[in-house]
């Protein structure tokens, strides 16, 4: 794959975008044309009406401005979602929120322009990095100078490309039906709907108080450098909702233990519940180490007669509960009285290990399959800057 003839390389010609694509920057439509009865053309906003892959359409408006055409590529040009594309499969009208970008002349392909876009994006979106909104313009598009092989070689290279990309949403699918296949089945096992063989106990109604001791976090100030940089990992909510199973390892901070008896909260003993009982309710996890937690937790430490695992599945089971359970204006809190008199029926504990390791293996499953998406993910993005570049090329017959 590697090299071919001097004459072939040379046909490579480095150029400005705007002299292989037509970019149409979006105009909004008056706001009294818009409808949602169909009248009109239908009208794209912003990340919204994307999907995967083409955009679907929710409004119209019957006084078009801007118009995308069949086949041109839809990006997201404005605030928290700048560099999302779709792909339009008709007319649409485009609100400034999106740019139409589409080849200029017969002798480009649109797939090969859709994977030269991501590339040269992710160096538009490092110079609007850190600004209070981001935005791409049609100048910096426009200048962004590329290497474009002929025809030919752009049609292969997307092609090898595209397979990657099938890959990758095959992997989505596997993932969404494992995620849903858990949902279902965490729904019939933690409420006795079903039962492995064995078990025939009645299931007791046990409140939050009985499955053992229940700890509230404390933060300690953060103005005394005495109290940071310590021995003991110290959890906020940030560290629960960024991980990606169901077990805390560590923490971006610690604190001392002058610090954590300053803070009104308590250590926790290793293979515990914490439990975001503030703003972020219901998130989950379990720590593997001692562990100290901010006022955004509650910690549990199971009693001999629960199984962690098989609680941190009934709660994540009854996240909603939590949230009916909470009060407050600002943001929810669930308060560790009315936490404490949370009821749930629950069976005895050879049954909850038995039940926590069948949702175990389904976790077990949706994270392999995660990491093996991860993986063709960073696959595709080397390969696609060696084969954008030129600095791996493909063979094509002349």
């Amino acid at each position: 794959m590697r090299n071919l003839t001097s004459d072939n390389i040379n046909k490579w010609e480095t150029t400005s975008f705007s002299k292989i694509a037509e970019i149409v920057m979006g105009q909004s439509p008056p706001g009294a044309s818009y409808n949602s009865d169909g009248i009109g053309i239908p009208l794209l906003n912003g990340p919204t009406e994307f999907t995967d892959r083409h955009p679907i359409a929710r409004q119209w408006t019957s006084n078009p401005t801007k118009i995308c055409e069949d086949g041109d590529i839809l990006l997201c040009v404005r605030g928290s979602s700048t560099g999302r594309m779709n792909i339009s499969d008709g007319e649409y009208c485009i609100g400034r929120g999106i740019a139409a970008i589409r080849k200029k002349t017969q002798k480009g392909s649109t797939e090969y322009l859709h994977y030269l876009l991501e590339i040269i994006l992710h160096e538009i979106l490092r110079r609007t990095a850190g600004s209070t909104f981001p935005n791409i313009d049609k100048k910096s598009l426009s200048s962004i100078h590329v290497s474009m092989p002929p025809i030919i070689e752009q049609v292969k290279i997307a092609h090898i490309l595209s397979t990657w990309d099938e890959a990758i949403a095959v992997t989505e699918k596997l993932i969404a039906a494992l995620k849903q296949r858990k949902k279902g089945l965490m729904q019939r096992l933690l409420t006795g709907e079903i039962r492995f063989p064995g078990f025939k106990d009645e299931w007791n109604e046990i409140s939050v108080e009985n499955m053992g001791e229940i700890f509230s976090g404390g933060t300690p100030s953060t103005s005394n450098p005495e109290y940071w940089d310590g021995e003991i990992f110290w959890a906020t909510p940030t560290n629960i909702t960024s991980l990606e199973n169901r077990y805390i390892t560590e923490t971006d901070r610690k604190i001392t233990k002058r610090g954590l008896l300053n803070s009104s909260a308590t250590l926790i003993e290793p293979f515990s519940l914490l439990i975001c009982t503030r703003a972020t309710i219901g998130e989950l996890a379990i720590n593997t180490m001692p562990i100290t937690t901010n006022q955004g937790f509650k910690s549990l430490v199971p009693n001999k007669d629960f199984e962690v695992n098989f609680l941190y599945y009934l709660f994540q089971q009854n996240k909603n509960k939590l949230i009916r359970y909470s009060n407050g204006s600002t943001f929810l809190e669930l308060s560790k009285k009315d936490f404490l008199k949370m009821r749930f029926f629950v069976p005895g504990k050879k049954e909850q290990s038995v039940i926590a390791e069948a949702l175990n293996f389904h976790d077990d499953a949706i994270e392999l399959s995660e990491k093996y998406q991860e993986q063709i993910k960073f696959q595709k993005k080397g390969l696609m800057q060696r084969l954008l570049t030129g600095q791996v090329r493909v063979k094509v017959k002349e």
